[in-house]
């Protein structure tokens, strides 16, 4: 198994089954392991019928919360399972395995801030349980930060045992933050334990191709590596590299040939093969390699020149954006949709300038090209209804923000919008649900509590409306404090 997929492995979504549950005197836990049975048998409706008989005998029981929310979102309802998840920290609100479980939910939806914010909370209520770290240290790799990530791994690889996941992650992200003496121990403590373990011997050796006095031992540490994974593409061009530097031409050109028949499609193979095949006397075979290499390396400096275009172009329409007159970004975004008119991000970047700027029937247009793509897009359902809300198409707005909830019950955008469309509707009790859940997924938002009061204004609650607004002042007030 290569590396990154021992990181998958590790620290993918886990089954959200915790190892233990919250401590529940009250809570029959013959019935409760039923139902925990039950869903780790895969029968999730057995189990939703046997945890709702629970939560009405024990409405103030979390670990119920927490289970009903584990089998909701197992029968894919993550709206109704992040409402339990909610309201099981109404109860409790350090419990760690449900601030892990919303966690999870803000991640999917990409609120990867809030939910990094969950998984602290989480390690400070239990710092000696392995969950809290393993979420957070997945989330910051994902997006490549790695001191942060080696600053969950390194208490992750103390708690777990044996500690060999964490510590091969550990070793990965100190390389990748170029603390190369931290990685080759991490390798070493893995190989102390396991000797054969073939992501080690792959990790240890690309590290050691970097000091020139230790350039025979990464190659056998490489060759290890390949023994055990005959697919590592990456390895077989480490050694084929390496035997090369050390003169070791036929050896290398093997290597190297195996590289390029598991991945066709890289440069720098080729590049070598070419020097190789030349210092071997098959000229043939070096101007092979040498075309295909300035091919693709023709080929990435296009990508690469692409990808810095659309950036530029994309900073520029978001200065124009904040700064500038409407007019000025509708032709700001007109250039971009010009340049990639098939690009998701652009379409609902677009979409949603419109929808602020008049060009309604357009942005739904647009929301719905990113849907014929990606049906899941909550961004995409989100905008759309944003869109039919301010033409005053009230029903269809409902609609695509309800498609939005199921997709990303996380989004506190969605819940608003959808409490003030369903208020145009006349449900009331409704928009309350939808603003109450916006204020338990961002607390500390005024507007949200500004949003309850006006609407129980309506409702004729006068306790309410003024416990709202003495908040929003609060909130505001706050907000314009000079930071200490």
């Amino acid at each position: 198994m290569h590396l990154l997929a021992t990181l998958a492995a590790l620290l993918a979504l886990v089954v959200p089954t915790p190892l233990t549950s919250p401590q529940q005197t009250n809570v029959d836990s013959e019935r409760l392991d039923a139902a925990r049975a039950a869903l780790a048998d895969g029968r999730v409706a057995t189990a939703i019928e046997m945890l709702a008989r629970l939560a009405e005998e024990n409405p103030d029981a979390a670990v119920v919360a927490l289970y009903m929310g584990h089998a909701l979102r197992l029968e894919g309802d993550a709206d109704a399972a992040m409402t339990q998840y909610l309201r099981g920290l109404e109860i409790e609100p350090a419990e760690p395995h449900l601030l892990i479980a919303l966690g999870e939910i803000h991640e999917q939806g990409g609120d990867v801030g809030r939910a990094l914010e969950l998984y602290n909370q989480a390690i400070k209520a239990t710092p000696d349980q392995p969950l809290g770290y393993r979420k957070a240290a997945n989330l910051e790799m994902n997006r490549d930060a790695h001191a942060a990530a080696i600053g969950y791994l390194e208490p992750l690889s103390e708690l777990l045992d044996p500690p060999t996941d964490a510590l091969l992650l550990l070793g990965l992200e100190h390389f990748l933050d170029q603390r190369f003496d931290e990685a080759a121990l991490a390798y070493e403590r893995v190989l102390a334990l396991e000797p054969d373990n073939v992501n080690a011997h792959y990790g240890l050796g690309n590290l050691l191709t970097r000091r020139p006095d230790q350039l025979e031992l990464a190659v056998d540490h490489l060759r290890l590596a390949v023994a055990g994974d005959s697919t590592n593409a990456n390895a077989y061009y480490l050694i084929g590299r390496t035997l090369a530097d050390l003169e070791r031409f036929d050896e290398a050109r093997v290597a190297l040939e195996l590289s390029v028949d598991l991945v066709p499609d890289r440069a720098d193979p080729h590049y070598r093969l070419a020097i190789i095949y030349t210092r071997l006397g098959d000229h043939n075979g070096a101007r092979q390699h040498q075309t295909r290499f300035e091919t693709l390396t023709q080929r990435r400096t296009t990508e690469e020149a692409r990808r810095k275009e659309r950036t530029l172009i994309m900073n520029e329409v978001a200065a124009v954006i904040r700064g500038s007159s409407p007019e000025s970004a509708l032709d700001a975004v007109d250039r971009l949709l010009d340049a990639y008119p098939d690009d998701n991000e652009i379409l609902l970047l677009a979409a949603s300038v419109w929808s602020t700027t008049g060009r309604l029937e357009q942005a739904v247009e647009l929301a719905d090209r990113v849907l014929v793509r990606d049906a899941r897009s909550w961004k995409a359902h989100y905008v759309r209804g944003l869109s039919l809300a301010n033409a005053g198409r009230f029903e269809e707005a409902r609609s695509a923000l309800l498609q939005s909830r199921s997709v990303n019950p996380a989004s506190a955008l969605t819940h608003t919008a959808l409490g003030d469309v369903v208020l145009q509707l006349g449900d009331i009790d409704t928009a309350v649900k939808a603003f109450k859940t916006a204020l338990a997924l961002e607390p500390d938002v005024a507007r949200h509590h500004l949003k309850l009061a006006n609407t129980y204004r309506q409702l004729g609650d006068r306790e309410l409306e003024q416990r709202h607004r003495t908040e929003h002042r609060r909130l505001l007030y706050a907000r314009r404090l000079p930071q200490q």
